[in-house]
């Protein structure tokens, strides 16, 4: 699915469209001398609409090539489609539209078949997904909406465990999702937001805590039990764990 690197792509787009902009800033007649903060208003509506066009004709790009996909056959590249779209709609600066296809990617991606050998990277994206659906409820101020979502997400993937053998691999992701919620959750009280007794950043990291000494003592008891008479080290001993569960 390589949504991570598709992610990287557009930042790269990004990027370029910003030195584009410095640049002709730079070059343009009395503006070099000025300083850098200063941005003309009706030069900033003009390079608005630009991107604004930009972003809209690579939506229109994807969504006609989304349309000769099938559902049915091609479940990945769907989610890869809508990933796209909610991303350009949200360098467009419309979350509404971006949080309506990060979320069509998360319905698409629950209904893939998972296994034990892609379950990591299902879980992978769908802790993006998630990811990214929470942080715009929060920058949309609807913090009950990324609290929501949060929880359904925690139970939907809770159990999914996989091969027994890497249960380590399954609390280290459950750690990184609640300490990235409660790094969102931090962020939005730092903005404003009033944490209440029952609902507060403290929870989550104290969650992520958990877990993260959860797959410490399940990455030590698989080392002991795998090979208790030969002093190899701990990544070796997880190395060929984790090849015998792919096997």
């Amino acid at each position: 699915m390589q949504l991570s690197v598709l992610h990287s792509q557009h930042l790269d787009t990004k990027n370029y469209l910003q030195s584009l902009i410095t640049h002709l800033i730079c070059i343009w007649p009395n503006y070099a001398n000025r300083p850098s903060f200063f941005f003309p208003p009706r030069l900033e509506t003009a390079f608005l609409e630009i991107t604004q066009g930009y972003y809209l004709n690579e939506c229109k790009r994807v969504k006609a090539h989304k349309d000769f996909v099938n559902k049915n056959t091609h479940q990945q590249l769907l989610i890869r489609h809508q990933f796209k779209i909610a991303f350009l709609h949200e360098l467009k600066q419309d979350p509404g539209i971006a949080i309506r296809h990060y979320k069509q990617a998360y319905v698409d991606l629950l209904e893939l078949k998972t296994t034990d050998a892609n379950i990591l990277e299902v879980k992978t994206v769908a802790g993006i997904l998630n990811y990214k659906l929470c942080q715009l409820a929060f920058m949309q101020n609807i913090p009950l909406d990324a609290i929501h979502q949060f929880r359904r997400h925690v139970d939907l993937f809770k159990d999914r465990v996989g091969n027994p053998r890497l249960a380590f691999e399954h609390s280290a992701w459950m750690s990184k999702q609640f300490s990235h919620f409660g790094d969102l959750f931090e962020e939005a009280v730092g903005f404003g937001l009033t944490a209440i007794q029952t609902q507060h950043p403290g929870f989550y990291f104290q969650q992520a805590a958990n877990h993260a000494l959860a797959r410490k003592e399940q990455a030590a008891r698989l080392c002991r039990v795998s090979s208790p008479s030969q002093p190899k080290s701990i990544g070796s001993r997880l190395s060929k764990a984790r090849s015998n569960a792919q096997s």
